[in-house]
C-alpha cells in the first residue's frame, strides 16, 4: 500500500466519479481505475459500490477513508517537523534591546545547551510601536507601566533606588522620601532620556525639585565606579543594577515616597515568518527568567 494510491482513492472517494477524478489528478482513468482496484485487492474488500457508470463509497471505504486521512497527515506532518528541524538547525535569532539585561545573556548560554545550533544576533535597538509589526524576533526593552499583551509581557518590574557613596550620610539610613536627595550630586549615563532618566526626573519634578546634572556617563560601569570613589550618587535599578551584578562599593537606598519602578519587557514577533527556533527561545525566556528573577530575590530576601 503506497501513499499515493492513498491520494488516488481519497480524490474518488469525494468525487465519486472516476473520470473527474482522473482529470483532477492529471492520470488517465484507466490507469486510475486499475490502481482503485489494485488497492482493493490489497484490503481484500471492495472499497466502492459499483452501479453501471456510477460509483458509491461504500462502508469499508469509509472506514478505509479514516485511516488514508490520518496517514497523509502524518506525512504532511512529518515534512513539517522534519523542515522545521532543518530550519532550526539553520536558525539564527535576532534580538533588538536598549538597555543592558544580562538575564537575556544568561538565557541564551541555558538555551544553548539544549540548541547548540542556534545562533543569535544582537542588532540595533528599534523602539517597538504597537501599531506595527517588530522586524526582529525579540525585543528587549524598558517601560514605564507593566505590559501584558499577546506579543509582549513584563519579565520584570524592579524598584528604583538612590546609589550613593558608603561615605555619604544617606548610607546609613534603611530607606529615605525622595525629596531627601534633592542636593545631591547625580550622574546619569546615556541617552539623557532614557525609560530609567525620564521616570526619575519626572519623580522628582514631582516632588518639587529638578535633580542636580554632575556628570554624565556613558555606562553603568562607568556611574559604579565614581561610587566606588566616593563622589556623586545616582538612580539605581535595584535588582539590573545591583543585586544581580552583585555590585560591592557602594550602597542601596531604598525610596519610600515615592515608590518608583522601572519594567522590562519583552516582545516576540507574531507577524510574517517566525522560526520554530524564534517559538522554542520565547517559551524558554518566558519560563527561565521569572524563576530567576524570583531566586535572586529569594536568595537576597528581596520582596516580589
Amino acid at each position: 500500500m503506497e501513499l499515493h494510491q492513498m491520494r488516488y482513492f481519497m480524490k474518488v472517494a469525494e468525487l465519486e466519479h472516476m473520470t473527474q477524478a482522473a482529470n483532477e489528478l492529471h492520470v488517465a482513468q484507466p490507469a486510475l481505475s486499475k490502481t482503485i482496484k489494485m488497492l482493493e485487492e490489497d484490503l481484500g474488500t471492495p472499497l466502492f459500490d459499483r452501479l453501471g457508470n456510477k460509483i458509491r463509497l461504500n462502508q469499508a471505504g469509509q472506514i478505509f477513508l479514516d485511516y488514508a486521512k490520518g496517514m497523509l497527515a502524518a506525512e504532511e506532518n512529518v515534512k513539517r517537523e522534519l523542515n522545521e528541524y532543518r530550519q532550526t538547525e539553520m536558525a539564527t535569532i535576532t534580538i533588538s534591546q536598549n538597555l543592558s539585561f544580562e538575564l537575556i545573556y544568561l538565557a541564551i548560554i541555558e538555551f544553548n545547551k539544549i540548541y547548540p545550533s542556534i545562533h543569535f544576533e544582537f542588532t540595533p535597538f528599534t523602539a517597538p510601536d504597537g501599531n506595527l509589526p517588530i522586524k526582529h524576533d525579540f525585543v528587549i526593552f524598558a517601560s514605564v507601566q507593566e505590559m501584558e499583551e499577546p506579543d509582549c509581557k513584563t519579565v520584570l518590574s524592579e524598584r528604583i533606588q538612590l546609589g550613593i557613596p558608603f561615605n555619604n550620610p544617606l548610607a546609613q539610613r534603611k530607606e529615605i522620601a525622595l525629596k531627601e536627595a534633592k542636593d545631591e550630586n547625580f550622574i546619569f549615563t546615556h541617552p539623557f532620556h532614557s525609560v530609567l532618566n525620564d521616570i526619575m526626573l519626572m519623580q522628582c519634578e514631582l516632588n518639587g525639585f529638578s535633580p542636580k546634572k554632575f556628570m554624565m556617563t556613558a555606562t553603568r560601569d562607568d556611574v559604579t565606579y565614581i561610587l566606588r570613589n566616593g563622589m556623586g550618587a545616582t538612580f539605581a535599578p535595584e535588582l539590573t543594577w545591583y543585586y544581580m551584578m552583585r555590585e560591592t562599593g557602594f550602597a542601596l537606598i531604598p525610596i519610600a515616597d515615592p515608590v518608583c519602578r522601572r519594567h522590562i519587557n519583552v516582545r516576540w514577533k507574531t507577524s510574517g515568518y517566525v522560526s520554530k527556533a524564534a517559538r522554542l527561545f520565547r517559551d524558554f525566556i518566558l519560563d527561565f527568567v521569572p524563576q530567576e528573577i524570583a531566586a535572586v530575590r529569594k536568595g537576597n530576601g528581596l520582596e516580589e
